[in-house]
């Protein structure tokens, strides 16, 4: 995961919960001004702070990514064998109809991918866009339905991240093109743009990159009136006192 002034969002409740799925989280933190180190400590000790001087986020994603995937190797025991999931501090997961438990669909995740000799699962991402209601409800319309981001990968100590401004991807490279893509046996669930403002500055920042960075459509999108639907998925505990 990585992360910079996190605090008043989702942190505290994403590592609460995810931090139910994996044998360890490893956090790097983007030089927080907040008290994002302070709550990502109460969760992990695999804690990274990225050098003073080094290139930001937001000044270039893939080179940022890189030094956090780096970090990592550093200061998690990672082996042959394991598999890593690239999270966002803003991100759920939860199990499917399938398969209720998000370990278990994981580790069947995993088996998939030894069997058929791939190196990355794609999981289906739904983005919450309204909370304020009695049901959470997602996006549904054009491109948000269909998203399935590779997230979870096979450990290779010396993954390179694509060289891209934005729109890396949240693994190395190797993990983009060897995906499996047709089990859907967890789910992610992205709280970002139920923040207020969120939407808007996110175009922005999309539309000040210039390249084939993602599609325009989708661009242009973000700022448009959503189609929402209700999510009655599985629902992480924080949101409305969920049991």
């Amino acid at each position: 995961m990585v992360m910079k002034n996190e605090e008043n969002r989702f942190l505290d409740a994403c590592l609460a919960w995810n931090s139910q799925w994996f044998d360890q989280i490893h956090v790097y933190d983007d030089r927080s001004t907040d008290n994002s180190v302070k709550i990502a400590l109460k969760y992990t000790k695999l804690l990274g702070i990225h050098p003073e001087g080094a290139v930001e986020f937001f000044e270039h994603e893939g080179q940022f990514r890189q030094l956090a995937w780096d970090n990592m190797k550093e200061l998690c025991d990672l082996e042959d064998g394991d598999w890593v999931f690239g999270l966002d501090a803003d991100e759920f997961l939860v199990g499917t109809e399938i398969e209720p438990n998000p370990v278990v669909g994981l580790r069947m995740l995993m088996e998939r991918g030894e069997i058929v000799k791939k190196k990355s699962a794609s999981i289906v991402r739904q983005e919450i866009w309204d909370t304020t209601g009695s049901v959470l409800h997602n996006r549904v319309d054009g491109f948000w339905s269909a998203d399935r981001p590779a997230r979870f990968v096979r450990w290779e100590p010396n993954g390179q991240i694509k060289d891209a401004k934005l729109g890396c991807g949240s693994v190395p490279e190797y993990g983009l093109r060897e995906t499996i893509n047709d089990i859907h046996v967890c789910s992610l669930l992205h709280f970002g743009y139920s923040v207020e403002g969120e939407a808007q500055r996110k175009f922005d920042l999309y539309s000040s990159v210039v390249g084939d960075l993602h599609n325009p459509n989708h661009i242009r999108s973000i700022v448009e009136t959503p189609t929402l639907g209700d999510w009655n998925g599985p629902t992480p505990k924080w949101w409305r006192g969920v049991k």
